[in-house]
């Protein structure tokens, strides 16, 4: 965990369902916490030097004002739902303040990035003339030696240079936007496959659920076919049977997810290599294109 002070805040949905976060720890004391409640041990093991703090204050994301997102350097929200995160980076923005968010349903995952105007450090290697192997080279009689001397005279090194670099970062709103149709239609299906899930969080108030299967997938394939329809997208945007690979969280999806989210949060704090701009949309079942980066025209 990198960091000095993290702040957890418990989501509305109150209980901690365990078979759809299986890190959570089972001890039946466990059961009936909010996630973030339940993780904080765990969490503050990872790093002892990091103060790791349940924020009881603001039970919603709703709830965050601006003062509060200003007290910290980098926001990153999970298992929100679309108007969740869309309130919640407009805050970020009115703050000031980087934010990254993510999630993962089945086989399907997709992280966010709004680091703003971000200014950040690359290392380039550019190739320099080798000056003292040229000037040695003079001393070599001609003759036999003469194509050594030319090659030692056009011999290159390589030196590192640090590059000062910026990059502006989209909003949530003009991230996840369905207003460009002539975009869309080139776009993966990842895409559609999160806008589609984070539709439902809104109108569910909660995750797909392998309890209620039947009745979840019907509500996934009437947003995908409303989706479509609105967009005028191709019978092959999205697949048919893609609400049955949409539950659980699948822990290799999660480390995927996880790992890019946590690789982008330390370039955010540390100004340092070329960050991802704006979205990573994982699909576990596309082959050829199962990691993709987006980013807003």
């Amino acid at each position: 965990m990198l960091g000095q002070n993290v702040s957890l805040t418990g989501s509305e949905a109150g209980s901690c369902p365990l078979e759809s976060h299986p890190r959570v720890s089972t001890r039946t004391s466990c059961l009936r916490l909010q996630r973030a409640t339940a993780s904080v041990e765990r969490l503050q093991k990872l790093n002892p030097n990091v103060q790791v703090v349940v924020n009881d204050e603001y039970p919603s994301v709703n709830d965050m004002d601006v003062e509060f997102l200003s007290g910290f350097d980098v926001v990153c929200a999970t298992g929100c739902s679309r108007s969740q995160l869309q309130t919640l980076n407009d805050k970020c923005r009115q703050a000031g303040r980087k934010m990254l968010a993510g999630d993962v349903f089945g086989f399907h995952g997709y992280a966010f990035f709004d680091l703003l105007e971000h200014d950040y450090l690359t290392e380039v290697k550019e190739a320099v003339k080798n000056e003292a192997s040229s000037q040695s080279a003079d001393h070599h009689e001609s003759g036999p030696t003469e194509a050594k001397r030319r090659k030692e005279e056009t011999a290159k090194e390589t030196e590192t240079k640090t590059v000062e670099n910026k990059m502006t970062f989209a909003s949530f709103e003009e991230s996840f936007s369905l207003a460009d149709k002539d975009k869309l239609q080139k776009t993966c299906e990842g895409y559609f496959v999160s806008n589609i899930l984070l539709a439902f969080l809104d109108e569910k108030g909660r995750r797909p659920d392998g309890q209620q299967y039947e009745e979840d997938v019907e509500e996934l394939n009437k947003l995908r076919l409303s989706l479509m329809e609105r967009l005028s997208l191709a019978p092959s945007a999205v697949r048919e049977d893609f609400a049955q690979s949409v539950f659980s969280q699948l822990s290799p999806v999660c480390a995927i997810v996880g790992g890019i989210l946590a690789q982008e949060y330390i370039k955010a704090v540390t100004h340092k290599d070329e960050p991802l701009n704006s979205l990573f949309l994982f699909n576990a079942l596309d082959v050829h294109k199962c990691g993709i980066v987006e980013r807003p025209a």
